[in-house]
């Protein structure tokens, strides 16, 4: 078993939030460990993610204090080297996103925006904490070489409609993070633009597994990315957390 602390989150909420990992052969240890964790580390926060068929571990968890946070379901889809065809897609493209400007662009986009995850369904944090935690989270990948931050445009006029967040884990297999496009436009159709422009930049690097997860309250994105990109889900795990109050 191994605790963690999760900087971005840490940094953002201003607390100290931890997670653990590498725990199930030996979960039982957290029961001596968490005395001398609380002593030395002061946490507020800490949090684990349970595969969701292993009831008697997230009972275990419960009985320490442990509470449901969020349901996590993952996916993952294999892609050929044949390019979608454009034609239809005219006229949006997609590019890395290089400067400062831009990224104020899709930092934009957020404030519109509806993240579900385990701040913003959670009422003992604010809305606005939520959202502070995503715009750290993209302006993470628009800084790391391993990470990217891709915005969809509008070639006539430039104008972003939104943008895809994602980790290089190898040359060709990549892990998507956080999306979202523009309000006001009918979600179905430019979502499914985006895909296909998304799935042709992976292509073009060379990219042959995509790793993804979703949120479960966000059923919307499962339809589509399931119904219409050709994921399959492999997984789902349930997030707990435990707060502490530490004087």
């Amino acid at each position: 078993m191994k605790i963690k602390k999760l900087d971005v989150d840490s940094s953002v909420l201003k607390e100290n939030i931890f997670e653990i990992i590498n725990f199930e052969k030996n979960f039982t240890d957290f029961v001596t460990k968490e005395p001398d964790f609380i002593k030395d580390k002061h946490p507020d926060y800490i949090q684990i993610s349970i595969d969701s068929s292993k009831i008697n571990l997230i009972h275990f968890f419960e009985n320490l204090g442990f509470r449901f946070s969020e349901f996590k379901i993952f996916r993952s889809m294999k892609l050929d080297n044949i390019l979608i065809s454009k034609s239809y897609l005219y006229p949006f493209d997609c590019k890395i996103i290089s400067n400062t400007k831009e990224l104020k662009q899709v930092l934009s986009i957020c404030l519109d925006s509806r993240f579900d995850d385990r701040y913003s369904n959670d009422d003992h944090y604010l809305h606005e904490i939520s959202l502070k935690r995503i715009n750290a989270f993209i302006k993470k990948s628009f800084q790391k070489k391993d990470e990217f931050l891709i915005a969809y445009f509008n070639s006539s006029t430039d104008e972003i409609i939104g943008f895809q967040t994602g980790k290089f884990i190898s040359p060709n297999h990549v892990i998507l993070y956080m999306n979202s496009i523009i309000s006001g436009l009918d979600e179905i159709k430019y979502r499914e633009i985006c895909d296909h422009l998304l799935l042709n930049w992976l292509k073009q690097e060379k990219v042959n597994i995509i790793d993804a997860y979703s949120t479960g309250s966000n059923l919307s994105e499962l339809n589509i990315t399931v119904k219409n990109q050709g994921f399959e889900i492999h997984s789902a795990n349930v997030v707990l957390r435990k707060l502490y109050e530490i004087n």
